[in-house]
């Protein structure tokens, strides 16, 4: 699976990509570079779907790029939000959902939207609105015969849809 970044202007119905320049370096580090005619004092927002370490810093370098065209307002479309899964500090591990969060606070972001975040910590850490599972799973009702709850943190999501 890739990672698909898009950008898009909320006022365009025509849902046209603004097109952005996409580089890695010798060294693995991604450059972009957007084009500020489609970005200043216009109402963006970012539809992320990635999948990978490299496709999130690709997604910063992006956002900052873009942060850094001074647009009206930003918004960004994050599905699956990256370490959404490490959401408890533990002595000794990396408390990733909160570095990726840091991350994504740093820039100028008016909302960010995730899809079914694993837990409530996600939304207390990191100020994110969220589409739960059982919202997008209501006209699959008919089609399953049960829920699969494989950890605790599912437990209360699958209740929510039951």
């Amino acid at each position: 699976m890739n990672d698909i970044i898009n950008i898009h202007n909320t006022i365009d119905e025509s849902q046209v990509c603004y097109p952005y320049k996409s580089l890695i370096f010798p060294g693995g580090e991604p450059h972009v570079q957007v084009d500020p005619k489609y970005i200043t004092d216009k109402n963006i927002w970012v539809d992320a779907r990635i999948c990978s370490a490299d496709g999130f810093m690709t997604l910063l370098c992006l956002l900052d790029a873009i942060d850094n065209c001074r647009p009206r307002r930003m918004a960004l479309f994050l599905p699956y939000y990256p370490g959404a899964r490490q959401d408890r500090y533990q002595d000794g591990t990396a408390f990733t959902l909160q570095l990726y969060g840091r991350a994504l606070r740093r820039i100028s972001l008016h909302s960010i939207l995730v899809l079914d975040p694993h837990s409530d910590i996600l939304r207390a850490i990191v100020d994110v609105d969220a589409i739960e599972a059982h919202e997008v799973a209501i006209p699959l009702i008919n089609k399953y015969r049960g829920i699969i709850a494989p950890d605790k943190g599912a437990c209360g999501r699958c209740a929510k849809f039951a």
